[in-house]
């Protein structure tokens, strides 16, 4: 990189200059950068004025320089091209460029022989391999420090994003930002603002109103009024954003951005239920069938009881028109009632029906044969289940009974698992022995090498046996008792838990319900797991029990009295043949 000197001023004032002023409105990078009238200021009195150039053309622009497309940046390279400029003033090399395209494209035009130099106040880059390196390393820096604080600032809003707050920002009306114990800004919800609006939308939900008639309400009988911040706010929420409000899918906590989708932290205006109603209310587009849903009992391997194909979940939205009663169905194209052509949104007071079933993807049979096998609706599923639920209750004085007796018997488990152990170990050393002792007589020509081999033959296959048995003994030990627990658990909470629980939490009950699940004749087919099948046989006990004695006093009563043990005898875990296999299960629940 050259200085400026007698020789270079000559050439300067001999050729055709330009001056490339810009800053960008948009980036970060730029904002500590010198104002264009600031450039032009020091261009002009360190290098136009003190080295007498005439002449001299003016390109201003402000957008960034990350992408492709200035159109003055683009104009300037066509004038060079065309021979009417060739060498460019600039503050600043990176005010050239900020990409690899344009960098590159502005070095080819002083290796094509077009630009003969790029003059900074700071140096020349003139037309040599060793300047041109040093100019295309200035712009490869430039875009290098802006990728880097690029990512550097993408990662701090991921790192917000996951936790469930939004990136620093002007927030949606109803949030603001406050500082949690940590001293961090989160977001929370606006006690002025966030009230007002959800009872608004809660109008529209009711539909004893439009969303304008809501909107209006809001405005002028609440006297809503947006933050009021340096130059905005202070005024009535505007119809934009009050339908940006109604279609944000972040309200119900999904707060989606182009890093993805992520779950949210801060008060929720509606539950998703709510949303895609609104969604429905407003007419919007249809997106169920573009978007995963989650639905709560998919991917379980459920299948058809007639042709056995899988059987998947699906919903339909009808609206009744209020003004002329027709019943249509909110198809993805259709916005406005197809009889009297009313905009959904405009409608007062419409009927909106939900539904959502079970249904098999019904495949081909033999023969051409169809399957008849009908829907289930959702409703009736979830009845049929709670009553298999139901079957398996228990109430938790008795769960808590027989837990208490559980860890009774553990103790006694524990001291017979530790004899069996060490009278096993004892036999596998003794058979040890015997193999070194084998292998002694050998050496000393005691027996014979096939009487060696028959023997140790059958010591082995012995000591095989005794490790088989001793790897059982410490299988045999592993969680059983907490494996009863969790049995006794769901039975006593698995009700509560589908009443209350979310879609993957109902997904688990019906898996550790029972397996081969089946839906035929509109009924839930399934093969129970052995330690429900129990419970559900020793109900009638349970009853029994239940009448006999108090539920405070049923704990210490049955504990305390041996002869009331037997009404419900394989409610504990008992000795049978052959105590290394159990029925417990590794369930997945609580």
């Amino acid at each position: 990189m050259a200085f400026l000197d007698y020789n270079l001023q000559q050439i300067l004032q001999q050729s055709k200059p330009a001056k490339y002023l810009r800053k960008s409105t948009s980036d970060r990078e730029d904002k500590q950068m010198r104002s264009i009238e600031g450039q032009d200021k020091d261009l002009d009195e360190e290098i136009i004025t003190k080295f007498n150039l005439k002449g001299v053309k003016t390109v201003t622009e402000s957008q960034t320089a990350f992408k492709e497309g200035r159109p003055q940046f683009n104009a300037l390279t066509q004038e060079i091209e065309d021979g009417n400029i060739d060498v460019v003033i600039v503050w600043h090399a990176n005010r050239i460029s900020r990409n690899y395209a344009d960098g590159g494209k502005f070095v080819q035009l002083m290796s094509d022989g077009k630009l003969k130099m790029v003059v900074t106040p700071h140096g020349i880059f003139e037309n040599t391999p060793r300047d041109k390196e040093y100019l295309m390393n200035e712009f490869t820096r430039a875009t290098r420090d802006s990728d880097d604080k690029s990512e550097a600032v993408k990662r701090g809003n991921r790192t917000k994003l996951k936790v469930g707050y939004i990136p620093s920002g002007r927030l949606s009306e109803g949030l603001m930002h406050v500082k949690n114990d940590k001293d961090v800004m989160i977001n929370d919800s606006d006690p002025d603002r966030f009230p007002l609006i959800q009872k608004a939308i809660k109008l529209v939900l009711d539909q004893t109103h439009t969303p304008m008639e809501a909107l209006a309400i809001l405005n002028n009988e609440w006297g809503y009024q947006t933050k009021k911040t340096k130059r905005t706010g202070g005024n009535p929420m505007s119809k934009s954003t009050w339908y940006k409000t109604l279609s944000d899918p972040k309200w119900h906590g999904e707060l989606h951005r182009r890093e993805g989708v992520f779950n949210t932290q801060f008060p929720k205006l509606l539950t998703k239920e709510e949303y895609e109603k609104i969604q429905v209310i407003l007419g919007k587009t249809s997106t169920r069938r573009l978007n995963k849903k989650d639905w709560p009992y998919t991917g379980l391997g459920m299948v058809c009881g007639g042709c056995n194909a899988t059987v998947i979940m699906d919903e339909k939205w009808q609206i009744i028109c209020s003004a002329c009663k027709t019943k249509f169905h909110k198809a993805k194209d259709r916005n406005s009632c197809p009889s009297c052509g009313i905009h959904i949104a405009e409608m007062e007071q419409p009927t909106i029906l939900h539904y959502t079933w079970l249904m098999p993807n019904h495949r081909n049979l033999p023969e051409g044969v169809e399957c008849h096998q009908q829907s289930l609706p959702v409703i009736n599923f979830n009845e049929q289940l709670d009553a298999l639920l139901s079957q398996i209750f228990i109430p938790e004085s008795i769960k808590n009974w027989a837990i208490k007796i559980l860890q009774r018997e553990n103790t006694q488990e524990f001291q017979d698992r530790t004899m069996i152990k060490n009278n096993l170990q004892e036999l596998d050393r003794d058979i040890q022995k015997q193999i070194d002792n084998l292998l002694d007589s050998l050496v000393k020509e005691l027996i014979a090498q096939e009487e060696y081999q028959k023997k140790k033959e059958m010591l082995l296959l012995e000591q095989q046996q005794v490790r088989k048995k001793l790897g059982e003994t410490d299988k045999r030990a592993d969680n059983w008792l907490e494996l009863s627990e969790r049995t006794f658990n769901f039975a006593c909470y698995a009700r509560y838990w589908f009443a209350h629980g979310s879609n993957q939490e109902k997904r688990e009950i019906l898996s550790t319900l029972g397996t081969n699940l089946m839906i035929k004749d509109r009924k839930l087919l399934l093969y129970q797991r052995k330690p429900f099948q129990i419970l559900n046989g020793m109900r009638e006990k349970i009853e029994i029990l239940l009448n006999v004695y108090e539920p405070d006093e049923l704990i210490d009563t049955i504990s305390q009295n041996p002869s009331a043990h037997p009404l419900i005898p394989r409610l504990l875990r008992s000795r049978d043949s052959n105590p290394n296999k159990r029925i417990q299960n590794p369930l997945s629940y609580r």
